[in-house]
């Protein structure tokens, strides 16, 4: 038997061998990047690295004894992970929606420069029948004033042509933590509370003056985590709803901006823009006097927000995904264990052996 056939076996397993650890280091760095995100794939390709490390090495257990050496560092790098990712992907969703806000406030803002007052909630016909809401009156204020040109004041706000522009929502009225992607480029998050007393009495427009509890105090905007009403439709929340939306305690009715940590998540709050144009997070189960103090603009009890009382509510609810996640995670990072045994001296001293065999 010749040296050349004498190595092909170990030629042969040395191949098998880099095949078999490819395919495990590309599944592992595809769990890493879907528990962590894309930070996991440094933590995954150390991991790697050792075990690779480990596999070649003359010995295992004792390559392996090294390796564990780096477990303190791939801890420091799990508490550096985790945090940051979660908190960069809870932060974006309720900071992106504020801004939506903001800018609905400031439209708001400028149209009553333009026209001496906030519009009405919204236009009735002669029937008191209502066609048109706030949200398309303020478009030119949106930039969007393509789309209020595009908007027939003629017809009801679903009528033939109007029913064609529901799907060019502008992005001011959509917040991402809240709306389900069917709802996405139709239905808004963001409501007038309308009553009497309100900043929002119906179709009677009001203005700075008629705000006697001073701006800073009366709320004009409110975040609902159930967005059921489509963007152009006259529709907003009555002064009772949002009483009992404001106040309540219950997780179910109150679910909005979610908090996360890597293995729970809960909701404890919404945006609301105030008649001054600031935006405030709200935490959920105010007391009711505050609630209606907010929502009313001439009670003679102004509101100073950072008074306002309220319970934090306990919804916090564990991440099955996540667990399911780091549980595979972990399954494969200790899936080579077993062969640190099974095989101690490593596949490098094998192919060492069956090279020198063949040469004598």
């Amino acid at each position: 038997m010749t040296i050349e056939q004498d190595r092909r076996p170990a030629w042969t397993f040395r191949n098998r061998f880099r095949i078999v650890h490819l395919m495990y280091g590309l599944a592992f760095l595809w769990s890493a990047k879907e528990t962590f995100g894309t930070s996991g794939v440094l933590l995954a390709a150390i991991l790697c690295a050792a075990w690779g490390w480990v596999f070649w090495s003359e010995s295992r257990p004792r390559a392996f004894a090294i390796a564990s050496l780096l477990l303190p560092l791939i801890g420091c790098l799990l508490g550096l992970i985790l945090p940051a990712t979660q908190a960069a992907r809870a932060g974006a969703g309720r900071m992106q929606c504020s801004n939506n806000l903001k800018q609905i406030a400031i439209a708001l803002h400028n149209y009553h420069d333009v026209y001496k007052s906030f519009p009405p909630a919204y236009i009735a016909d002669e029937n008191g029948r209502r066609m048109h809401s706030w949200r398309v009156l303020i478009l030119p204020f949106l930039e969007q004033q393509p789309l209020y040109d595009a908007y027939r004041f003629d017809e009801p706000w679903d009528g033939p042509n109007n029913r064609k522009l529901l799907t060019h929502m502008s992005r001011a009225y959509s917040c991402s933590s809240h709306q389900p992607s069917s709802f996405a480029q139709t239905h808004t998050s963001y409501l007038a509370v309308v009553g009497n007393n309100t900043a929002w009495p119906g179709q009677r427009a009001i203005g700075f003056s008629d705000i006697l509890d001073g701006s800073s105090s009366s709320l004009l905007v409110c975040e609902t985590s159930d967005p059921q009403v489509s963007w152009m439709e006259p529709t907003d929340i009555d002064y009772a709803d949002a009483i009992e939306l404001l106040t309540s305690r219950d997780p179910n009715r109150c679910s909005g901006h979610i908090s996360r940590t890597f293995f729970y998540e809960w909701s404890h709050g919404r945006n609301v823009a105030l008649a001054d144009g600031s935006v405030h997070f709200l935490i959920y189960g105010i007391e009711a006097d505050d609630a209606r103090r907010l929502l009313t603009i001439n009670d003679g009890a102004p509101l100073d927000f950072g008074d306002i009382r309220g319970t934090v509510l306990d919804t916090r609810r564990l991440r099955i995904d996540n667990c399911i996640r780091l549980g595979v995670f972990v399954l494969l990072a200790l899936w080579p264990l077993p062969w640190v045994w099974i095989n101690p001296h490593g596949s490098r001293a094998v192919v060492r052996t069956r090279g020198e065999t063949a040469t004598d």
